[in-house]
Order: C-alpha cells, then structure tokens, then sequence
C-alpha cells in the first residue's frame, strides 16, 4: 500500500500535491452571488421612464374607473330619492284633499327657475315646506320647465313631465313622468340634457 500523499484512480497513480490545493475560502466566495445588481447590470433611465409611465397610466385608469362607478351610484341613489319625493307628492295630495306643488330651488328653501341644485316640495296656499331634494355633489338635475301641481283629484293633473339626473360624463337617470305623476325610470347613456351642464 503506499502512503497517505497518493492515490489510486482507473488503475493510474496520481500524485497528491498539497501546495496545489485551493484554499477553501476561495470556494466558497466563488459560490457567493453579490445581493445588489452591480452597476453594469442596473435598468437604465429610458427603461425606467418606461415603467413609470405604465405605472401612472394604469393608476390614472383606475381612479377614473372608481370616479364613474361612484357618480353612476350617486345618480342611482339621487334617483331613488327623487322618485321618492315625487311618489310622496302624489299620494299626499290624494290622501289628504290638497294640492302640493313640486319646484325648482337652489336652495332647498324657495322655489326658482332652474332644477340643477334640486327640487323642494311644498303646500303652494301656505307656503309650508313638506320636503326637499339636493342632488350629490357632480349629479346635476334638469327638469320640466314650469312647477308641477300635484291635486287631489288625479284628473284634475296633467303632470308629464321629464326629470334627467346628470353625471359629469353625461350619463344618468331619467323619470318620466306619465299624466297622473307615475314615473318610467331608465339609464341613459348619452342625454342631450346633459351636455347642457
């Protein structure tokens, strides 16, 4: 047998040389993969220009996304609650023998010319206010061009009328009004109304 400083390998004999051997160190740095990218390897400014401007592209999209799905639920909520006002004024006026006047106002106080700001509905002998309708904010509201006078006897009105609530993208709801005050609601995808706002 021969000694510790040489081996057998495929019926050859070689030599071991301890002065040849790598340092063990040297192993295993040469494993060792450097944490951060090294500066010739980094992303370059036209790149990243690039990636920005997907980023802020598609977050710009997505605000304006939740914009038109939050205005298109203020209109449906408005629009809840402006038929609410209309039934209101209809059935008030049955049950109780008296005509009530529905009308423009800017205020929610007094009647006016023009609906944008909502609706109030009232007692038009006394002046009572019974209630009032205030679009959302960016909901605007365009109506009949007069008042409407809900009476105690239903053939005694003649209420068609239209009401358009508006988005800013000029979507939203109408309520028709037939003869005797029952609204027809419908979305509307592009309402010439709108466009005047």
């Amino acid at each position: 047998m021969r000694d510790s400083g040489q081996s057998h390998h495929a019926g050859t004999e070689v030599a071991f040389n301890p002065a040849s051997s790598v340092p063990m160190d040297a192993i295993s740095n040469r494993y060792r993969e450097p944490i951060m990218p090294t500066p010739e390897a980094g992303a370059s400014l036209p790149s990243l220009l690039l990636a920005l401007t997907l980023t802020s592209a598609t977050a710009l999209y997505a605000v304006d996304g939740a914009r038109r799905w939050l205005d298109a639920r203020h209109a449906e909520a408005d629009r809840q609650a402006l038929a609410g006002l209309i039934e209101r004024a209809r059935l008030q006026s049955l049950l109780e023998g008296r005509r009530l006047r529905l009308c423009a106002s800017a205020d929610a106080e007094r009647c006016a010319e023009r609906w944008e700001r909502g609706a109030l509905l009232l007692d038009p002998v006394s002046g009572q206010m019974i209630s009032a309708f205030t679009p959302r904010a960016r909901i605007t509201l365009h109506g009949p061009a007069t008042a409407l006078d809900f009476s105690a006897h239903p053939a005694a009105s003649v209420l068609n009328a239209t009401f358009t609530l508006c988005t800013p993208l000029r979507q939203g709801w109408q309520l028709v009004l037939n003869r005797v005050g029952r609204p027809r609601m419908d979305w509307v995808e592009r309402d010439q109304r709108c466009s005047t706002q």
